[in-house]
């Protein structure tokens, strides 16, 4: 709490305060800390976790080549191949070849 009053000279106030809070209201709480603050390292954030294949393949639908459905098929492949780790591309790359059909098949297929 704040109070003034007149110093011995009597012209100029000062100014005392006392301190009726709690003592302990300025401790740190007691117990472990359960929030942590510290950024997460790069390569933290690069090591993704590794999403199992059934999963990846579910994003892969059979191609028959129609322009319709074209945009959405490359999109799902893309987004599964982006989700892979690297020992998984070439399988989930296989499978997209295997879900290709007529037209579609054809026009990649390798000779």
């Amino acid at each position: 709490m704040e109070g003034r009053t007149l110093s011995s000279g009597g012209t100029n106030p000062e100014v005392c305060i006392t301190d009726t809070e709690d003592e302990n209201a300025l401790l740190p709480p007691s117990g472990p800390i359960t929030r942590s603050k510290k950024k997460p390292s790069p390569t933290a954030l690069q090591n993704k976790t590794e999403l199992e294949l059934s999963i990846l393949l579910k994003f892969i639908k059979p191609f028959d080549g129609s322009r319709n459905k074209l945009n959405s098929f490359l999109s799902n492949c893309n987004n599964a191949y982006k989700l892979a780790s690297e020992n998984q591309k070439e399988i989930l790359f296989k499978f997209i070849l295997c879900q290709l059909e007529g037209k579609a098949e054809t026009a990649c297929s390798i000779k």
